[in-house]
């Protein structure tokens, strides 16, 4: 099965470094072509220069990570496409286990699974695992259960279809688009947790605010859809939280946890409120303006 793998960057030359780097160790073994897609020289450079040679490098034009994916659309080749990003790393075995799951000629779309590059310590880092591990739950239960799981953008592989690798609206993110149209077509979208990708999360609370509003705007469309086709949604933040207690409480390692947990319901819950209050502006803007979350990024440490 040939694949091609496409990491998207932009204005992260160290992140670029890092994410080729693993992308390469990740593709041994597998026959597959990597492109790396930025807007900015330095990026391109430095991704070209950590894979010795062996990827190829398209300049997008700056228009954000839609009309960037438009572009690799048009240069994706073989059976299976590969996305993700250039500010994660993707652990040795995730392109194979990704690869493998297409065996099935059901399946369309395939999610990874992020998990936190963080330790879990400290307020943020132990929400991240506490939400990442919900992430987990989550999709394992929408696989089990027959429902589409939504893919993540950190990480995830679709099937080479003629029409379904088209130009997307921006009226919804592109991982909850991409996962939701393959379904449409008649094809699975599932859950492959073997497929690990290192994930740095935010490091203030204003940017963990952000991204957390951005993440669940997608979602309250995502459920839009998934009701429109028939399904029940997969992330709501009652779901969100109902997954989150049920595998949390039993884990905390400390009373510190407990109250890490406690904070994390209001501070979602928050995040949510005001996701919902501002959708409709989200919707009429488009999803590709959203803002960059500096603290996630390698260059801006």
């Amino acid at each position: 099965m040939r694949a091609t793998v496409g990491i998207l960057a932009s204005g992260e030359p160290r992140g670029a470094r890092r994410a080729v780097r693993a992308i390469v160790a990740a593709c041994r073994g597998v026959d597959a072509r990597i492109l790396l897609v930025a807007p900015d020289g330095e990026t391109l450079r430095a991704g070209a220069a950590a894979s010795g040679g062996t990827i190829r490098s398209l300049r997008d034009e700056g228009r954000g990570k839609i009309r960037a994916l438009d572009l690799l659309f048009a240069h994706a080749e073989g059976d299976v496409l590969v996305l993700t990003d250039g500010d994660v790393v993707v652990e040795r075995a995730a392109i194979g286990s990704l690869l493998s799951r297409f065996a099935d000629p059901e399946i369309g779309c395939v999610s990874g699974r992020p998990v936190p590059l963080e330790a879990r310590r400290g307020l943020f880092g132990i929400w991240a695992h506490l939400l990442f591990d919900a992430a987990h739950r989550m999709r394992s239960d929408a696989e089990r259960d027959g429902r589409v799981v939504e893919a993540s953008g950190y990480l995830l592989a679709v099937r080479v279809v003629p029409g379904l690798l088209s130009r997307l609206s921006g009226r919804v993110a592109d991982d909850v688009e991409l996962s939701h149209r393959f379904a449409a077509a008649g094809l699975r979208s599932v859950y492959e947790p073997g497929a690990r990708v290192r994930v740095r999360n935010p490091r203030t609370l204003a940017d963990w605010f952000r991204q957390k509003t951005r993440n669940a705007r997608g979602h309250l469309v995502a459920g839009r859809i998934a009701r429109r086709g028939g399904n029940s949604p997969m992330q709501s933040l009652a779901g969100e939280v109902r997954t989150a207690l049920r595998g949390s409480l039993g884990e905390c390692r400390a009373a510190t946890e407990v109250a890490c947990l406690a904070g994390l319901v209001l501070a979602r819950g928050a995040a949510w409120s005001w996701a919902r209050m501002t959708l409709g502006r989200t919707l009429r803007a488009g999803f590709d303006g959203w803002p960059r979350i500096d603290s996630t990024k390698e260059d801006r440490r």
